[in-house]
């Protein structure tokens, strides 16, 4: 069973609340110890973290989107505006 916060599911060993059965990795365990045992903390960070990465990809996929019309264009231009036909 995987990390309740990060959902990472390596076989490193977990530790777990004996209070609520929160089971968390190695690192979350050590950052919650950082933040002072703040779960809403911890887990604002990993919210943040994730809509950042999701934020990146999709720039990177308009980047991705942006240089394929480009390349059309030049082939198109290439081809002296005639297409492939």
């Amino acid at each position: 069973m995987g990390c309740m916060v990060c959902h990472a599911n390596e076989r490193d060993r977990k530790w777990k609340c004996t209070w609520c059965q929160l089971r968390v990795c190695r690192g979350c365990s050590e950052e919650l110890g950082r933040l002072g045992r703040d779960l809403g903390r911890l887990v604002e960070g990993w919210e943040r973290k994730r809509v950042v990465r999701e934020e990146m990809r999709e720039e990177r996929e308009d980047e991705v989107r942006e240089e394929g019309l480009r390349d059309v264009q030049a082939e198109y231009e290439r081809l002296g505006g005639r297409g492939r036909g």
